[in-house]
């Protein structure tokens, strides 16, 4: 599956409430490390992990690698940036 294809699946089956399926995170995850110069793709991880319900400091840790990630690819992601910026406000 390419890139694009990824991105294409995982935001179709993005959760409009509650958490996201362990099988949209497996399928992120995958994506992910398929794909690591995908600043998007790293993007959207770090934003399912963020919406589980059980996100404790483990998971934001894991997130933030996530959204580091993208910008060690794309320094100029404002959603990286962002979304890092969030995460180290709940920490």
């Amino acid at each position: 599956m390419s890139e694009d294809e990824y991105i294409q699946l995982i935001r179709h089956g993005w959760p409009s409430e509650g958490c996201p399926s362990d099988r949209l995170l497996a399928m992120a995850q995958e994506a992910a490390e398929l794909y690591p110069l995908s600043s998007e793709l790293q993007c959207l991880r770090g934003d399912l992990l963020r919406l589980l319900p059980s996100a404790d400091d483990a998971i934001l840790q894991e997130a933030i690698r996530c959204y580091r990630r993208a910008l060690a690819v794309d320094p100029n992601s404002i959603e990286a940036l962002e979304e890092l910026g969030s995460c180290y406000d709940i920490l």
